[in-house]
């Protein structure tokens, strides 16, 4: 290929608090971490992110090496080589975030590159998809619970009519 060399590679995380306490059934929290990479190649820039440890932060500074000076088009490629030097250090957890946020980086960078959304530049197989509302955390009111699924249905309504919490 022959696209811009990406000349930088940027990470940071941001805490984000939740408006209120938040829980899974077997966690609780009151914020969660963003880490959000931007990669550069001529006059673009390229976003990605991924919710994870700030640990990711140093992870991805330190596979910046495999990234700068590559093609900017060769995303795939840049992958390869992001898993291959990750070996010893495992590909899971952390590590696949911070490879998972600077990929997304990457193939933003590209469509911005292609001057593509992109979506075009992947290539749509559907002209919509199915909406996916996350939340529905166990430590919420059920009147917030309510007011989550009607949103995710597209529903003006906030009620739940019999709902009830399970006992289990």
């Amino acid at each position: 290929m022959n696209g811009e060399p990406i000349r930088q590679v940027l990470a940071a995380a941001y805490r984000i608090p939740t408006d209120r306490p938040e829980a899974d059934g077997t966690l609780a929290w009151d914020a969660t971490t963003l880490v959000a990479v931007h990669v550069s190649a001529g006059r673009h820039r390229g976003f990605g992110y991924t919710y994870t440890s700030a640990a990711a932060v140093p992870l991805v500074r330190e596979f910046a090496t495999h990234v700068v000076g590559t093609d900017a088009l060769a995303v795939e490629a840049t992958w390869n080589r992001l898993v291959r030097n990750a070996r010893n250090l495992g590909v899971s957890g952390v590590v696949a975030s911070a490879i998972s946020a600077i990929d997304a980086a990457l193939w933003d960078l590209k469509a911005k590159l292609f001057d593509l959304p992109l979506v075009h530049l992947l290539g749509a197989v559907r002209e919509e998809v199915p909406l996916y509302a996350s939340g529905g955390f166990t430590s919420y009111p059920m009147e917030v619970l309510c007011e989550q699924l009607a949103w995710s249905r597209g529903s003006s309504s906030t009620t739940c009519a019999g709902a009830r919490r399970s006992s289990t």
